[in-house]
């Protein structure tokens, strides 16, 4: 299982083993979002979100911290997660956006 997007909220590789790598692109998910990511070792190495219709994206963050850009900014802004380690962010139709660990 690579994705899960349960209850509105996106999930990276929810069922690998420790030390795994996969890779996948453009996999669908709830809320209109086609989602890109490669773990390695068992380490998130790269997460693309684009949004075809807008709206509210749920993310269950695959870092401790994360920080994100969106198409046409620069650099790499923080993002607040809640008490289950969720970031929400409003999301325009078109746009994608880029996560990394801080």
């Amino acid at each position: 299982l690579l994705l899960q997007s349960v209850e509105d909220i996106v999930r990276l590789f929810p069922a690998l083993s420790a030390g795994s790598h996969a890779r996948f692109s453009n996999l669908r998910s709830q809320g209109g979002f086609l989602v890109s990511a490669e773990i390695d070792a068992g380490l998130v190495k790269s997460l693309f979100i684009h949004s075809l219709y807008g709206g509210p994206l749920r993310l269950a963050s695959p870092w401790p911290a994360l920080r994100m850009r969106r198409n046409g900014e620069t650099a790499f802004r923080p993002v607040i997660q809640d008490q289950r380690g969720v970031i929400e962010i409003m999301t325009r139709a078109g746009e994608t956006v880029r996560f990394r660990s801080e």
